[in-house]
């Protein structure tokens, strides 16, 4: 009997000794980012009861399941800083990469050949095709920001207290860096009856008494009839335009709708959402102070099948764009040739490279300097900064970047962290004719 009730006084000690561990752990906050393949969890913010000694802590205090820990430190806030801060919460970075691999084989890489459950089209189509009106099936939370932790190695407060190690932790709330900062809003367009589902980022400290440059990005085809948040998670395309970085050098709003339907496909079809884009952004216009002398567009694959279309039917309304593996109908894209543009696509990519070629044919018949460039799709930041100056000093209106290797979508996965010519966008404005 007596070692019976030894035996359950050492079960309770362990369980209590377990409740020690991790009784000190308030919340597990799970901070995500947008990269160029989509968001993802960063960083693990861990908030204690008191304020934790940072010395205490290392790369090997935590164990992140399925992750790789880059960086633990001490913060004030759940959120990644530069520079410890003193302060309860325990910031656990991740390291993190964009996958330069293509999604699916050799044999899938040609339009409506993909079969699996999520994807049926070019280099990742929604299912059904890529059809204009198609509505695919609506993905449930197919980002999450979620991470599970343990702490495998005793930490220190500030006081000199020491808290154990203990059990797994999963993140019990999330955050979205950027993408958090846009408003979600719907758009009911009487001129075409369409409702349009909308994202919108507005500048910190907006002043109505100034004029602000605007972005719009529209999302590929596989973002149809996703959830009102989708076209800011699939990835940067939207997001990058708000970073802190472009903030900073380019306050502007960022406009990105969320359309329940694929608006154009490859044979040139077209749904009225394409020209309630152009009603949206006429009431963003209207509503707030929006240079009208500034505005660009965007886009990746389906959305830049759009911008072509748009900068055609509506070049009045932009002041130039940057138009990421896609292309149009040559028979009406004529009026691009006035405006200054930026391609980018893959030489994976055989689709919208032939439509850049033909495009850049066509408008320099029509008098348009145009100039383009060869450029490797993996490389340094660095190396991407000299080419991209390189291009830029070219006297031309029109430019192109040809990017060697990398399929459809891996051009987006890579063209939206090219700075330079985002910096090239702002300096665009509408020319009078």
């Amino acid at each position: 009997m007596m070692r019976k009730i030894l035996s359950v006084v050492c079960m309770l000690f362990a369980a209590a000794s377990v409740m020690a561990a991790t009784g000190h752990v308030k919340s597990v906050t799970a901070i995500g980012e947008v990269l160029g393949d989509g968001a993802k969890t960063t960083a693990v913010a861990i908030e204690y009861d008191t304020p934790i000694n940072g010395s205490s802590l290392s790369t090997a205090t935590y164990n992140v399941d399925g992750r790789e820990v880059k960086r633990v430190y001490t913060n004030s806030e759940a959120m990644k800083a530069r520079t410890p801060q003193k302060g309860r919460f325990v910031l656990v970075e991740l390291k993190t990469t964009v996958s330069l691999t293509p999604d699916f084989g050799p044999d899938k890489k040609k339009d409506n050949k993909k079969e699996d459950s999520k994807n049926n089209g070019e280099g990742g189509g929604p299912a059904g095709g890529i059809t204009a009106g198609n509505r695919p099936t609506r993905e449930a939370n197919p980002f999450p920001i979620t991470a599970t932790l343990k702490q495998v190695k005793d930490i220190k407060t500030a006081a000199g207290k020491t808290y154990k190690a203990g059990d797994s932790l999963t993140s019990d709330k999330s955050r979205t860096l950027i993408a958090e900062d846009f408003q979600q809003l719907t758009f009911n367009d009487a001129k075409t009856g369409v409702t349009l589902r909308y994202n919108l980022f507005i500048p910190k400290n907006y002043d109505a008494s100034k004029n602000y440059p605007l972005v719009l990005f529209m999302h590929d085809a596989s973002g149809a009839n996703q959830m009102d948040n989708y076209t800011l998670l699939q990835g940067n395309g939207a997001t990058v335009w708000a970073s802190p970085r472009d903030q900073a050098k380019h306050p502007c709003f960022v406009l990105a709708p969320q359309y329940d339907e694929i608006v154009v496909d490859d044979s040139f079809r077209v749904t009225p959402s394409a020209e309630t884009t152009i009603d949206l952004l006429d009431a963003i216009k209207s509503q707030y102070s929006i240079d009208a002398n500034r505005v660009y567009t965007t886009g990746q694959s389906m959305g830049c099948m759009l911008s072509y279309l748009l900068l055609s039917t509506h070049p009045d309304e932009f002041a130039a764009g940057m138009l990421v593996a896609g292309q149009w109908d040559p028979k009406v894209i004529a009026p691009m040739a006035k405006k200054p543009l930026w391609l980018i696509s893959c030489t994976g990519d055989e689709k919208s490279s032939a439509g850049a070629a033909t495009a850049l044919k066509l408008w320099s018949s029509l008098g348009a300097r145009t100039d383009s460039a060869s450029w490797p799709l993996d490389t340094t930041e660095v190396v991407h900064a000299q080419e991209i100056e390189a291009l830029r000093n070219q006297h031309a209106t029109i430019r192109y970047s040809h990017l060697r290797g990398g399929w459809h979508n891996g051009t987006w996965r890579v063209a939206y962290t090219f700075a330079g010519i985002r910096d090239w966008l702002f300096e665009q404005r509408k020319q009078e004719d």
